[in-house]
């Protein structure tokens, strides 16, 4: 089964104009990769299967083929002009897939340049849901006990068939970290890179927090993880470590690792990843007021300055205070316990005094309706991704089945 396919449909009496747009898009190399050809009545029973299959509605009179190529594929992405009945077509289709409970969306066609946008986001999107059908998620050491909401049963994990979960015993990490050794090279590069460093033993908190990070990557390479979520607060109790900058060199690293064990969020997180090409933040809402949300947590993928300070709960080992950049959009996204229901919005970073009395990564966001949070809450830990990644997550959630709630 093909990934992602590209068709133009057009009637017999508009032949010519199908043509016209093949003809264009043969054009462009990237667009040429994925493109099949016009399809017509003649030769739609070759369409091959695929898992997104986007459909140029060129012509009136093409519904039926629409429908068929929607048979063959399991999500459609169709794209209609303003001329030559174009749009009645995809209306007719859409209401009879619809009903049918295919899964669709429609857009106006804007030109080979916007198609190629799209077509790349496809791709994006395609390849996170095979990640996501075919990973192997680490879960090292269960679930931290005060998350009665934010767990994940075997049996809604197979429905969904979002990989697999490895549950990892906490020992097998105490038995990697007695064999890693400190990486000089890395934790001066930390250090040097931090704006401020307040650490009673600085050198020798970091080393620590780099070595929990190697041992933590030797488990990935030995059970071939996708993604993983830690039961952090035992380290703490157990090695005086905190996992906050081993995660937030992970996730610098586009690889979703979570914090105290949350599965659903890492599913958010890998989904997040995966779909925009860019970390993720996972945090808690710390402070809601109507259409403002301050997010915070003592780790953050590092996509600004940083910081380094102890860890906010315990004060000790290493929490990471990452600057994010004010007048810049971010994309907010959670899966809830069900797997069945993505809340999904859009804000702007505004200013924040920082404050001693959060976690030590905190951002502010203007976004409407964030009292929806609290309100309706399903979990307390969010994705936090910069830029406006609205339509990536609409489609990878039409793809798994998923209903999108969103913030607006």
């Amino acid at each position: 089964m093909k990934n992602l396919l590209l068709s133009i449909v057009s009637s017999k009496l508009g032949i010519g104009v199908g043509r016209k747009y093949h003809e264009e898009l043969l054009s462009d190399p990237f667009i040429r990769e994925s493109l099949l050809g016009v399809i017509t009545d003649e030769n739609i029973e070759n369409v091959p299967h695929s898992l997104i299959h986007v459909v140029l509605v060129a012509t009136g009179g093409t519904e039926h083929l629409i429908s068929k190529i929607a048979e063959n594929s399991q999500f459609t992405y169709l794209l209609y002009l303003d001329k030559y009945n174009s749009l009645p077509a995809t209306i007719e289709a859409l209401a009879y897939l619809r009903s049918r409970g295919f899964r669709v969306r429609s857009k106006k066609y804007m030109g080979i340049d916007n198609l190629k946008q799209v077509v790349a986001k496809l791709n994006l999107v395609s390849e996170a849901y095979i990640r996501l059908r075919t990973g192997k998620f680490g879960v090292i050491g269960g679930v931290s006990p005060w998350l009665i909401y934010s767990k994940v049963s075997e049996d809604q994990i197979k429905a969904k068939s979002f990989g697999e979960l490895i549950y990892i015993e906490v020992r097998e990490l105490y038995e990697e970290l007695k064999r890693v050794r400190g990486d000089f090279v890395l934790t001066r590069k930390i250090l040097s890179g931090a704006e401020i460093v307040d650490l009673q033993n600085p050198e020798g908190a970091v080393s620590e927090a780099i070595r929990l990070y190697s041992a933590l990557k030797n488990i990935i390479r030995r059970y071939g993880l996708s993604g993983l979520t830690i039961k952090c607060f035992d380290l703490i109790e157990e090695h005086d470590i905190t996992a906050c900058l081993a995660l937030s060199l992970l996730n610098s690293e586009l690889f979703p690792a979570a914090c105290e064990g949350d599965i659903p969020l890492l599913y958010s997180m890998a989904i997040a990843t995966w779909v925009t090409g860019r970390p993720v933040f996972m945090a808690n809402p710390a402070d809601v007021n109507n259409d403002e949300v301050v997010f915070a947590h003592c780790t953050s993928c590092l996509t600004g300055n940083y910081c380094l300070y102890t860890h906010f709960e315990s004060g000790r080992g290493v929490g990471v205070r990452v600057h994010y950049p004010v007048g810049e959009k971010a994309t907010v996204y959670r899966l809830d316990s069900n797997l069945s229901i993505a809340r999904l919005g859009v804000g702007e970073i505004t200013p924040h005094s920082w404050s001693p009395s959060m976690c030590r990564t905190q951002v502010k966001l203007k976004l409407k309706n964030a009292g929806k949070i609290v309100s309706e809450s399903i979990g307390n830990h969010y994705v936090l991704v910069l830029g406006d990644h609205v339509e990536e997550l609409q489609l990878i959630s039409d793809i798994l089945g998923i209903k999108v709630d969103y913030f607006y």
